[in-house]
């Protein structure tokens, strides 16, 4: 396989001297109400703004957009019944794609064939292979998270209950980092799935993720060894745990359609309950409606839970997994513009998507309007860099993909899921120097440098050792710091972000330096970025 542009690789021998578990409850019996009505797939098409307006206020459960931009826009709709009746009457155009989806995806599940196995992954059951037609449980989601703290007890904890839901189970949180029983002054990445109880591939991609992390460090490759060592991750798997059960308890092979949280048995939308912009647009008021917002804002024990959380955090990067649309969004999401930042978000969502090309930008204009949403949410409350990823396409299955479509959409979006991560420093200049290395002779350190599209970005480096020999460099290192040894230029592409793999050679006298390492950022006026320091064992 060829080696994508914006990871150009340059392997150079350098010679250089050189919390306590909170016990869970039994959960309590599914309520005796009635099993919701079977859905349909429609696809609406908008051809103006006042179509547009006009969908909206049918408050419809739009699952995704079709359509890049008006004119004109084609939008999937979940839609019962008296939902399709609605439609019509209201005259947009629309089509019905699939009739009865739980019906259809239960048969596309039961028909799938075995997924492919995923290299050097641990999770148990594999993906994939899960109890729900191939989707994860709620109870293997739980042994999983159990699984990660026995195998890893040094850098994953037990899983601990942030707060429990309508109908009392457990909000497990597992936090993953180096120094894992200490609060370090590290950079803070949160990461959350399943506010929506259809979505069980959001919480699939965020386990191999958590996976990804953990055997990555263990087998001491660069990149995951720099996130577990210098981040501080915290992970909630399962938002709406009810929801999910409510779903494998009516149906127990996959396709289950259930949306909301079972407040009441007719459920709240955890992600129009959040307070920042609570009852605006996007957000319904009726409790028949998919998209309820809930009596008042945070009136969910789920949302108050997490808004409890991130308000004692200071997550720099908020990351909230979701199916289906196959983009990433970011604020606003309840009103069209951009918030003052915008130039750090777009810079990370260039990175982020660089593998897939998968489109980015604000909830509002990539999508439709939505209030009380956890995005604008964790960007008001603590200013983090928030986000929703919205994996997969309608047409590798929607909601409930088959087990091959699982595994594909999850390791596709791994590198997105570790971007989010690796730009999560404490800045994000456009001279940004990332150093991935366990410091281990022998080792391959890994530098990512983050840039501007069209410029042109170097790795220079000094050490304190004199007259050390550099393949492919003319001359040799001096006493002087201030000497720099730049290694040849590369262009940076459109996502704005170059890797290079440096190999430290095995040389027993090398250990102990100190090295600095730097970026040389070369645009209209050449000048030095940031330095790391990374001393040899």
């Amino acid at each position: 396989m060829s080696t994508p542009s914006f990871l150009r690789r340059l392997s150079l021998t350098l010679g250089l001297a050189a919390p306590c578990l909170a016990q869970a409850v039994p959960p309590p019996a599914r309520l005796a109400l009635a099993d919701p009505p079977p859905h349909h797939l429609v696809r609406v098409t908008v051809k103006n703004r006042t179509e547009m307006q006009r969908l909206l206020a049918l408050e419809l459960d739009l699952a995704g957009c079709c359509g890049m931009q008006l004119p004109p826009r084609v939008y999937d709709a979940i839609a019962t019944a008296a939902d399709l009746a609605t439609i019509k009457r209201s005259g947009l155009a629309y089509e019905v794609a699939i009739e009865n989806v739980e019906a259809h995806y239960a048969r596309e599940l039961a028909a799938s064939a075995p997924p492919p196995a995923i290299a050097n992954s641990t999770l148990n059951p594999p993906l994939g292979q899960g109890g729900m037609g191939g989707h994860y449980t709620l109870a293997e989601m739980e042994a999983i998270l159990d699984s990660f703290a026995r195998t890893y007890p040094s850098i994953c904890a037990a899983k601990v209950s942030i707060g429990r839901s309508v109908e009392g189970r457990d909000l497990w949180m597992v936090k993953i980092s180096d120094n894992v029983g200490v609060d370090e002054s590290e950079p803070e990445v949160y990461y959350d799935a399943l506010h929506h109880a259809r979505e069980p591939v959001s919480m699939a991609a965020t386990l191999l993720f958590m996976d990804s992390l953990l055997a990555g460090h263990a087998a001491g490759d660069p990149e995951f060894e720099y996130l577990v060592n210098e981040r501080e991750f915290y992970f909630v798997p399962c938002v709406n745990p009810d929801g999910y059960e409510y779903n494998r308890s009516i149906a127990p092979g996959g396709g289950g359609m259930w949306r909301k949280n079972r407040r009441g048995g007719y459920g709240v939308d955890l992600n129009r309950n959040y307070s920042t912009q609570w009852g605006g647009v996007g957000s319904s008021g009726s409790q028949t409606s998919d998209l309820y917002r809930g009596a008042a804002p945070l009136s969910e024990p789920e949302t108050a839970a997490i808004d409890a959380f991130l308000r004692a955090r200071q997550f720099v990067q908020a990351f909230s997994t979701h199916t289906y649309a196959e983009v990433l969004l970011r604020p606003w999401c309840y009103q069209p513009g951009d918030p003052s930042n915008v130039a750090a978000y777009e810079r990370v969502a260039r990175v982020a998507t660089a593998t897939t090309g998968m489109r980015h930008g604000a909830w509002y204009s990539q999508l439709y309007p939505s209030s009380g949403t956890a995005v604008d949410h964790h960007h008001v409350v603590r200013g983090s860099l928030a986000w929703t990823a919205e994996l997969g396409t309608a047409g590798e299955g929607g909601f409930w993909p088959s087990p091959t479509n699982q595994v594909n959409i999850a390791t596709r979006h791994q590198y997105m899921f570790k971007t989010i991560a690796l730009l999560a420093g404490p800045s994000l200049s456009d001279a940004e120097l990332i150093l991935m290395a366990s410091g281990r002779l022998g080792s391959v350190a890994r530098f990512g440098m983050l840039g501007t599209s069209g410029a042109f970005g170097m790795l220079a480096l000094s050490s304190g050792v004199a007259n050390l020999a550099i393949l492919g460099i003319t001359g040799n290192l001096l006493l002087d710091p201030a000497a720099l040894v730049v290694l040849p230029a590369l262009p940076f592409d459109a996502s704005g972000y170059i890797a290079l793999d440096v190999t430290i050679p095995s040389d027993p006298g090398l250990r102990g330096t100190t090295t600095y390492w730097q970026v040389l950022h070369v645009g209209a006026t050449p000048r030095l970025g940031n330095r790391q320091t990374l001393a040899l064992r």
